[in-house]
Formats: structure tokens, C-alpha cells, sequence
């Protein structure tokens, strides 16, 4: 068996950008050609990526509002208006401050003016520490809410206005609320309580695909299906702070393609949407060379797939006999 330890740097790749890299190989390295009776297997053995990724970006930085009437509301609402986060790293204080400063100007210039008038808002969101959950107070002193109803939404929504696009881009999960949802304030009802704990880490896991992995497999709502995923990483820290990945004892291991060039490496989240890190990550890999009709543990593996195959030939043999 030959065994390498190969230290990568992704400020050092060939291509590619943060988070998504290819880092060139020596092709003329021999270690890389593999014959018939060798196979190369690949263990990450170390992974550093400084938690510098924001946790408001344009994945999850939007909310949709839009107006109707309380008498005999249109099929569709007569105006909206989208309010969007800027991209950053917030905490729920910060959200709270943002929402207080900016959703009241937000609704009254982009839906004050429904029906000819000239309405304002004022909005007081708090986040309550307690629960972990928000409460969004939203009232009208030039009384709005006698003539129209106010709705929050975190699905499309198409208006009298224009089209309204929030969804796989909403702040449902930071705000506490459900996925695809619409939620109202009235007359009666002007404070909305979210119903969920607020949620403010965007990637509570890094799954780090490439292009040289040939045996791994991953699974999806119905089945297992084979996958270039190479290892996953628990985002367990603060921002700025290091997400690490040890393994010493070589437990994830995967074997190699053959005939590489480059290896590519590439960070996502669980939805396969690359994470928007700012600091490339360094990665050791352990790659090793191993001759199968040298390696016992290969070689009974290979016999007993050869028993195997000869007992379900003679079960068919039999069945046909018969």
C-alpha cells in the first residue's frame, strides 16, 4: 500500500471561485495512474473554513406584503409590496431594529397609496427573549385598517400591481413563521406572534461535494441515491470563529475515480445551494494506493462476491430446470 498526505489551500486553486474550486493535479505523477489491479482510495482527514458566511442573503431575505379590502375582498389583492433584508449577519435584536426603522416607511410608500389615499404606517416588532419569537405590531393612525386588511406572506403573490416573489428566498424560518404562508393583520387583530422559535442560522450543515468520488450515496425523501458527497461538516460555532473537521481514524473513506486531472470541491447547504463563504477553507486528505490482489481484506470481499454470484446462478439453473 502507498499512502500520501496531500494538504490543500482553496486560495491556491487552479479555477473556480470560493466555495466552488478545482485544484490542479500532476498529471505526470504515476501515483495517479492506476492499473487494473489498483484502485485509490480517498479519507478527508482535516477541514478549517472560517464562519465568516452571511446568515441574511438573497436566499432568505424576503417578505411579501399586500393590501384588500374588508367588504367583498378582490380574487386578486389590489396592491403589494416586497420588503427585503440587506445581506448580512444578524442576530435577533438586529432583525427586530431592522424591521422598526424600515417596514413602516417600506409599506406606506409602496401600499399607502391604495384607493387614491395616503396612509401611514407604524411598526413595532419585538423580539421576545424568553421564547425566542417575534411579535409585529402593525397599526395606522389615518385608519387603514377600516376600509383595507394588511397581509404578510411568504409565498408568491400576484397583485393588481404586479407580481410579488418571495418564495425559496423568504424570511419565514428567521421570523419564526411557516414556509409558503400568508398571515393578516385587521381592525381587529394588529399584532402578529410568530409561531415558530425564530431560526437565524441559514447552514446548520456544510456538505462538501467533488468531482472524484465513485461510491458514496446519500439519501433523498424516497430512496438512497449515489452521490459525488464527500463529507459533512456541523456548523456548531459563532460567526468569525472556525468550523472544523477532524478524522484521524480515516472513517469516512471513499474510493477514487480514475484518471483525474483536478480535484474539484464544492460547499454547499442541504438544499445543493452553494454557501456564500468569503475565506477560502483548507482541506488534508489521506490518499492511498492499494494493490487488491495484495489486500487480504479486497481479496475476500472479491471471493465472497464470486460465491455469492455462483449460488444465485445455481438458484436460477435450478429454477429453470424446473
Amino acid at each position: 500500500m502507498n499512502s500520501r498526505t496531500y494538504f490543500l489551500d482553496g486560495s491556491k486553486r487552479t479555477k473556480g471561485s470560493i466555495g466552488d474550486f478545482d485544484i490542479q493535479l500532476n498529471t505526470n505523477d504515476a501515483f495517479f495512474t492506476t492499473q487494473s489491479n489498483e484502485k485509490l482510495y480517498v479519507s478527508p482527514t482535516n477541514f478549517t473554513q472560517l464562519n465568516d458566511f452571511y446568515n441574511v442573503d438573497n436566499s432568505n431575505n424576503r417578505v411579501g406584503f399586500y393590501v384588500n379590502t374588508v367588504l367583498n375582498p378582490s380574487a386578486t389583492p389590489l396592491d403589494g409590496v416586497l420588503f427585503t433584508t440587506p445581506e448580512g449577519y444578524y442576530n435577533a435584536y438586529s432583525i427586530q431594529d431592522y424591521i422598526n426603522n424600515n417596514l413602516a416607511t417600506t409599506l406606506a410608500d409602496g401600499i399607502g397609496d391604495v384607493g387614491g389615499n395616503n396612509f401611514t404606517f407604524v411598526v413595532d416588532c419585538e423580539y421576545q427573549n424568553d421564547t425566542n419569537i417575534f411579535s409585529i405590531k402593525i397599526t395606522s393612525p389615518n385608519n387603514f385598517f377600516n376600509t383595507y386588511n394588511l397581509f404578510m406572506t411568504f409565498e408568491d403573490k400576484t397583485t393588481a400591481t404586479g407580481d410579488l416573489y418571495v418564495s425559496n428566498q423568504s424570511l419565514y424560518r428567521v421570523l419564526g413563521f411557516n414556509e409558503t404562508t400568508t398571515y393578516g393583520w385587521s381592525a381587529a387583530v394588529d399584532t402578529l406572534t410568530s409561531i415558530n422559535t425564530m431560526d437565524i442560522l441559514l447552514h446548520d450543515q456544510i456538505y462538501i461535494h467533488t468531482n472524484f468520488v465513485s461510491n458514496n450515496f446519500e439519501n433523498t425523501v424516497n430512496e438512497m441515491i449515489q452521490s459525488d458527497l464527500f463529507f459533512m461538516v456541523q456548523n456548531n460555532v459563532e460567526k468569525n470563529a472556525l468550523l472544523t473537521f477532524e478524522n484521524p481514524n480515516k472513517l469516512y473513506y471513499s474510493r477514487m475515480v480514475s484518471n483525474l486531472n483536478s480535484l474539484q470541491f464544492r460547499l454547499l447547504d442541504k438544499n445543493n445551494n452553494p454557501i456564500r463563504f468569503k475565506t477560502y477553507p483548507k482541506i488534508t486528505l489521506t490518499i492511498e494506493k492499494i494493490n487488491t490482489f495484495e489486500n487480504t481484506d479486497t481479496k475476500k470481499i472479491e471471493t465472497l462476491n464470486k460465491i455469492l454470484k455462483v449460488v444465485e446462478l445455481g438458484v436460477l439453473y435450478n429454477s429453470l430446470k424446473s
